[in-house]
């Protein structure tokens, strides 16, 4: 019989051995171009559309920034 201790690190050397290598990484900014990009040419919107939506994503993600980072901050430093 197999301990867990062992499953554990056999299941961790398969998922390793058979999973497809990684990407090479992307600044954020070159891929938020390939993402528009994409959006524009498969969704089928018009270019001012896809525009609104990504400004308001923005804004939308800075308001909640903006509410979370003292919450955060609080929570980080009672550790």
């Amino acid at each position: 019989m197999v301990s867990e201790t062992a499953r554990a690190t056999l299941n961790q050397i398969a998922a390793r051995k058979t999973r497809p290598p990684k990407q090479k990484t992307r600044p954020l900014a070159q891929l938020r171009v390939w993402w528009k990009a994409s959006a524009i040419l498969t969704s089928g919107m018009a270019v001012d559309v896809i525009n609104s939506l990504l400004e308001h994503a923005r804004t939308a993600a800075a308001e909640i920034r903006a509410r979370v980072a003292a919450v955060v901050d609080v929570a980080l430093r009672s550790r």
